[in-house]
């Protein structure tokens, strides 16, 4: 039987966490005793949709099959970037890496969005 190591947090990292324990605590129990009241609440809390879901899951583990937030409609890339740019315009929001050491290419948020528009009316 192998020995399960247990790693301290640092003092510095506790500090910096985005909830206190009572709050872990009770998404935890949440998380088991109702599943999906605490996935629609962390799905309203963390993103924005276009279209809301009808059903938050459905599922048969006996047949292999789960669905999560059927009928919701996200955009990927709003969520990702484009909702951040207010606060972060300047920070780097895509780096792309080449496949030579010296090929390499950062572009903050605001810049991004103007060629990501430009692409998308493109494709339309």
């Amino acid at each position: 039987m192998s020995e399960q190591k247990i790693y301290p947090v640092p003092e510095a990292f506790k500090r910096q966490t985005l909830m206190d324990r009572q709050t872990y605590d009770r998404w935890y129990q949440q998380s088991i005793d109702d599943p999906d009241t605490f996935w629609a609440e962390r799905a309203d809390q963390l993103l924005d949709w276009q279209t809301r879901w009808d059903t938050v899951s459905d599922w048969d583990f006996k047949e292999g099959r789960a669905a999560w937030f059927q009928g919701g409609k996200l955009n990927a890339c709003y969520n990702c970037v484009d909702r951040h740019l207010p606060e972060r315009a300047q920070q780097t929001a895509i780096i792309w890496e080449g496949d030579e050491p010296d090929q390499s290419r950062q572009r903050p948020g605001r810049r991004s969005r103007r060629r990501r528009r430009k692409l998308c009316w493109r494709r339309r």
